[in-house]
């Protein structure tokens, strides 16, 4: 997303060498927040969690549902 407005918006030219220091900046960035707010770790954990529930069990099921198309409220309806 950062190249994107870089290249689309700033006009910089798309090369290895702006991909590698944008993302060198940002992870140096993540890094620096990482280091500067001490409970980082539950944040990560507590986040984490958010992300965990809906593509482990949610998320596969809304997927069958779009690629398969079952009868509206029949039996694979229901379960999924």
């Amino acid at each position: 997303m950062l190249e994107t407005f870089l290249v689309k918006k700033m006009k910089f030219d798309p090369s290895f060498k702006l991909r590698f220091i944008t993302r060198s900046l940002y992870v140096a960035f993540t890094m620096i927040i990482a280091i500067c707010v001490p409970f980082f770790g539950g944040l990560l954990g507590f986040f984490g969690g958010f992300a965990f529930a809906p593509t482990t069990y949610y998320l596969p099921c809304i997927i069958w549902l779009i690629l398969k198309k079952p009868k509206r409220f029949g039996l694979s309806w229901t379960i999924n």
